[in-house]
């Protein structure tokens, strides 16, 4: 568990903070300009499945949440 600072006084959390990121992508994923984009996408879920404070990550069955199949926005 970590520990957040209040004016000095370090205090034990009384719930986690969450964090979504939502973006529209300059193009769909399976285009070009978005190559550099998608390639990396497994390193930083990577990343955030092992790092010390994740608890959850938003995933679909395949582990990746990446394209909720909405294109109307």
């Amino acid at each position: 568990m970590y520990w957040i600072a209040y004016g000095g006084v370090v205090k034990e959390p009384h719930y986690p903070l969450a964090q979504v990121n939502i973006a529209r992508a300059r193009a769909p994923l399976q285009d070009p300009v978005m190559a550099g984009f998608v390639e990396q996408l497994p390193v930083i879920n990577a990343l955030a499945d092992a790092s010390p404070g994740c608890v959850w990550r938003l995933q679909s069955d395949t582990g990746d949440i990446t394209y909720r199949g909405d294109d109307s926005l």
